[in-house]
């Protein structure tokens, strides 16, 4: 590191300033000047700029001004939040003693206050409570990338969440994408950006530092973490990659904030494929997190989350992002939250006690960090209070919550710290220490100073008495300000009074002002109605009530870090009942829902068949109303028999009919039903059930993406692509109006050969194929693998309207132009349309019957149609499928060309 250069001339402070920032290059220095964090040159410019802060200069020795700019410490998040946000990182530089009261004794005897770098804040580092977002986690993750091979770690430093995978094989970087998208890091490490930029979200902050990744001292440092002998007892591999990434972390962790380390007690190893994978996309689509806006309003948590804690919104955030593949982890969660759905009384209770918890589990995570504020403190013993009476309500002989137990049964609230904290710090405590934050009694020699600052304040009255004795001033007072301190105030017109003559004579002074100079005042201030001074006796008192204040302050913080200490070896125990209190409160935001809106408990199986009767669209039904929403039903299978005793159930429901009709609400009701239920959540239907899904996915539509230089149609067909090569027999997909971004008869032939190829037995697997191509009609089969639904529209004279049932068959019609009356088209433009319609429906039914010209442009059915019709479909792969596609289209256009000449053709359209 390249050691900076301290000026011969500068100040003690800047050589302590200056000592601080070689150590932190990289990040803005917070550096603590009194009750301001200062920065200084390039940092303060930042500042000033970033968070609309005056910048003003500061001497720091031999006339050296330097630009600065400073915010309050007791109002600093805010700034620090914005720079943050902005992606810098920020090192705060604190003073060992505490503020003015610090300031003042260092000024008086002269020394300098030491400070140091106790933290280095960043976006994935935030431990602050004002930093953070309750009901949001704020994940760090590290990612290796290998041959093949993929190690993903990521923590939440500000709960002590520390977990790994390891992906191998081929599809590794679309899994690893899914994982990403599922966590959405707050920040992520690597040792170079380039290979993991497209497996992270966009706007995804990324610190790149090989050092962090050294393969030589990984296993170390895993092991001096968790004082194990070897990573093998963490479940890790030596060589793997996940270790490399889980040591990464630690590393960075260990440099940023390293009493964090402490909170991270424990490292989950996971396998990614044990959970349903989700694309990215799909996720978007979905809703799942974030709704079409990309904030929390309209997804599919915000409708389920009625928790009553930060923690808990978490947790169901949480296992939103996860459905479960294990059947039995299933109906563990369903026989909670059945319990809680049942017992209304018991949840309404709990509920109302959980409404009273504080965050626990970030608590927790301060505590193991020894990171407490005396307000946090009695909020942390708060919370273990209502922990005790949760647990007191689903032990009690009236609860009958047996079903409860695998999560009361870790509610285990340490009564000592609630003892400890109540027994140290007041009911109310100050914001800072040396202000009253320890209870009276527990600190004998802070006692002492307090009655000696008490007796202080009426040294201060005698003062002013004397003083107003001594020169006969009446309308002399004492008074302070955090600037100058302590003063001896006296009106300005006050002081060119001339004295009578007696007091003349015994005092040799002409003036009031003479007098009080004579008598040993010094002007502090002058203001335009008072002068302001101090005597030698009102400075030795300032010195020694400021020494006092920093030994009062000092005392009381090192009550309160003892006071932490204690609570830190409780964290386990603490960390532990917040995550059981979490949960505790997801299942009951899960059954409360479930209660409220006649959500169903799922049947799971083993077998790949999904039915639902009378399924409803959880956020569609909670905007619209439980009466106002239409439900629909759907059987479909990839393999075997109805277990009513009918026909297979369909591999492929072919959904035809208008926009605006219900089909992509039906497509998505019938993923999220399924989602929900391997989450281990009622779901929203009558009756439902679920065999396993290994995969969801959904292709809707997409939008260009221009800085890929991909159309909209080459971004429709890569998801396409990469659904088809991923997709199992224990898949769900949802294709909504695949081929729209091409020609009629381009985009025709891939849906064709997409919905061939899906119910082909070999690679058949549960799919809605929603679509406007009403030919592919003609694909349904007698054997009932691929079945023709479609969305109920009723027609009167020339108006329509939906009545969003999905019925068997097929939609003769796509009412495109009624539709684009219900969106307001002006009328002479519908009415044009219509008559276009028409002609265009008689002249295209006469060219199918007679084969014979019908308009300017109407020739005799062309070869390459010929060329069409011998393809061997069921055997081509989907590469072979759009290389013949892309040869069809290109004779086609020849064809076109040569026929019907026109601009249009002539211009390749």
């Amino acid at each position: 590191m390249q050691l900076a250069f301290v000026p011969p001339a500068a100040s003690p402070i800047r050589r302590q300033y200056l000592r601080l920032k070689e150590q932190h290059p990289d990040a803005i220095l917070f550096f603590q000047l009194g009750d301001f964090y200062e920065t200084f040159e390039d940092d303060a410019r930042v500042v000033s700029s970033v968070c609309d802060v005056a910048l003003t200069s500061r001497e720091m020795g031999r006339g050296e001004r330097l630009p600065m700019a400073g915010v309050p410490v007791h109002a600093a998040d805010p700034y620090i939040a914005r720079l943050v946000e902005r992606g810098y990182h920020i090192a705060i530089a604190e003073q060992r003693a505490d503020g003015q009261a610090a300031t003042a004794a260092a000024s008086s005897s002269g020394t300098l206050v030491p400070r140091e770098v106790t933290r280095v804040i960043t976006p994935g580092t935030l431990v602050e409570s004002a930093l953070l977002t309750p009901s949001k986690s704020n994940y760090l993750a590290a990612i290796v990338v290998g041959h093949q091979r993929i190690g993903l770690a990521y923590a939440d430093i500000s709960t002590g969440a520390f977990a790994c995978t390891e992906i191998d094989g081929p599809d590794a970087p679309s899994i690893a994408r899914g994982e990403l998208a599922r966590l959405r890091p707050a920040e992520c490490l690597a040792e170079v950006t380039e290979p993991i930029a497209a497996l992270l979200p966009a706007d995804t902050p990324c610190t790149s530092d090989q050092m962090l990744f050294s393969r030589s001292g990984a296993e170390r440092a895993l092991c001096q973490h968790f004082h194990v002998s070897t990573i093998a007892a963490l479940g890790l591999d030596r060589d793997g990659a996940s270790a490399a990434a889980a040591s990464a972390i630690l590393r960075y962790v260990g440099r940023t904030q390293p009493r964090a380390l402490a909170s991270i007690e424990r490292l989950r190893v996971y396998d990614a494929r044990g959970f349903m994978l989700i694309d990215p996309a799909t996720r978007d689509h979905l809703e799942l997190i974030r709704g079409a806006t990309g904030q929390r309003a309209g997804s599919l948590l915000e409708s389920l989350d009625v928790t009553r804690t930060a923690m808990g919104a978490r947790c169901l955030a949480q296992w939103i992002g996860h459905p479960l593949l294990e059947l039995r982890a299933i109906e563990e969660r369903l026989d909670l939250v059945q319990g809680l759905a049942e017992l209304r009384e018991l949840r309404a209770e709990v509920r109302n006690v959980l409404a009273t918890v504080p965050d626990l589990e970030r608590l927790a995570g301060r505590a193991a960090q020894r990171l407490l504020t005396p307000r946090e403190a009695l909020a942390l013993a708060s919370g273990l209070e209502g922990a005790s009476a949760l647990r007191a309500i689903l032990r009690s002989e009236t609860a009958n919550a047996g079903a409860l137990a695998p999560v009361t049964d870790r509610i285990d609230p340490p009564a000592s710290v609630v003892d400890d904290v109540r027994s140290t710090v007041i009911d109310d405590p100050p914001s800072t220490f040396g202000e009253g934050v320890i209870r009276s009694g527990r600190i004998p020699e802070l006692d002492e100073l307090r009655s000696s600052a008490a007796d202080g304040r009426h040294w201060l009255v005698e003062l002013e008495r004397r003083e107003r004795m001594r020169t006969g001033l009446k309308n002399l007072k004492v008074g302070y300000n955090r600037v100058f301190g302590y003063y001896l105030e006296v009106s300005t017109s006050t002081l060119g009074q001339e004295l009578d003559y007696y007091r003349r004579q015994e005092t040799g002074a002409r003036t009031v002002g003479e007098l009080l100079e004579s008598l040993g005042y010094q002007r502090r201030q002058t203001l335009a109605s008072v002068e302001r001074f101090v005597i030698a006796e009102l400075r030795e008192h300032e010195a020694s009530q400021a020494r006092s204040a920093a030994r009062m302050a000092e005392i009381e913080r090192e009550a309160m870090e003892a006071l932490n200490a204690r609570i830190a070896q409780e964290a386990a125990r603490l960390q532990s009942t917040a995550v059981a209190i979490a949960e505790l409160d997801a299942l009951a935001s899960l059954a409360q829902i479930a209660d409220e809106r006649r959500y169903v408990r799922p049947t799971i199986l083993q077998e790949p068949v999904t039915e639902i009767t009378a399924g409803r669209h959880p956020v569609v039904e909670q905007a619209l109303g439980w009466d106002a929403y239409i439900p629909s039903d759907i059987r479909i299978g990839a393999t075997g028999p109805d277990q009513s005793g009918g026909a297979e159930a369909p591999a492929v429901l072919l959904l035809t009919g208008p926009n605006m009709a219900g089909k992509t609400t039906f497509g998505r009701m019938v993923l999220l039903v399924t989602h929900m239920g391997q989450c281990g959540f009622f779901v929203p239907a009558e009756s439902a059930r679920l065999g396993l899904v290994d995969r969801i996915y959904l292709r809707s539509g997409a939008g260009d993406d221009i800085a890929g230089g991909r159309s909209t149609f080459m971004v429709e067909m890569t998801e396409t692509a990469a659904i088809l090569r991923s997709a199992t027999r224990r898949s769900l997909i949802f294709f909504d109006e695949v081929g729209r971004g091409t020609s009629t008869y381009d985009g025709m032939a891939i849906a064709r050969a997409i919905v061939e190829q899906l119910a082909n037995p070999s690679h058949a697997c549960r799919t809605i194929f929603s679509t406007h191509y009403h030919e592919l009609a003609a694909l349904e089969r007698e054997d009932g693998v691929i079945q023709n639904v479609h969305t109920e529209v009723v027609e009167s004279r020339d108006r329509i309207a939906f009545t969003y049932r999905v019925v068997p068959g097929s939609a003769d019609r796509s009412y495109g132009v009624h539709v684009a009356r219900l969106a307001g088209i002006p009328e002479p433009i519908i009415q044009r349309a219509t008559e276009e319609l028409e002609r265009l429906e008689r002249e295209g039914g006469a060219t199918t019957r007679g084969n014979s010209a019908a308009g300017p442009c109407a020739p005799a059915i062309p070869p390459v149609v010929a060329d069409l019709t011998e393809l061997d479909i069921d055997h081509l792969s989907p590469i072979q499928a759009l290389t013949a596609l892309a040869q069809l289209r290109d004779r086609a256009r020849s064809w076109v060309e040569a026929s019907c000449p026109s601009p249009t053709n002539a211009s390749g359209d």
